[in-house]
């Protein structure tokens, strides 16, 4: 598994990707289920989808803030790919990016490439990147147990 974070100002952009054995239509269909989120160790207060877009909500704790974290959503199919794109909508931290998922011989590619704008107090709570790099790999670890 490939993890790098580079921030810029209060922004930190990350970069992932690895190789599953799960397909890449596997992989898709978790993320419009509910229990999605138990394989996240996460608990949606709202979860909804609507054809190719899926709403969900679910409390988030950092530092000493607790808070409600509201994604979107969007899967889109192309030729040789599967993109699942995601942001905050009225969140305390803004963030988004995309899933990209090719399918190979043995399982699937996925590439993950995320925007995460952190309050500027929160730049500076130690942890910060580790959390959210924590909090990707556990996401990929996940996948491979598909």
């Amino acid at each position: 598994m490939f993890i790098r974070n580079d921030w810029r100002g209060n922004c930190l952009i990350t970069k992932a990707n690895d190789t599953v054995k799960a397909s890449a239509d596997i992989i898709v269909d978790s993320h419009v289920r509910r229990d999605y989120g138990k394989m996240l160790g996460i608990d949606y207060t709202k979860f909804e989808v609507d054809g190719d877009r899926i709403q969900c909500t679910f409390q988030q704790k950092f530092a000493f803030k607790k808070f409600d974290m509201n994604f979107v959503k969007k899967i889109t199919k192309h030729d040789d790919r599967i993109d699942i794109q995601f942001k905050t909508v009225n969140s305390l931290i803004d963030l988004r990016g995309k899933w990209s998922v090719t399918s190979t011989p043995d399982g699937s590619y996925i590439k993950l490439i995320q925007k995460t704008v952190v309050p500027v107090w929160a730049r500076y709570v130690p942890g910060a990147e580790q959390l959210i790099s924590g909090k990707v790999r556990m996401i990929f670890e996940q996948m491979k147990n598909i």
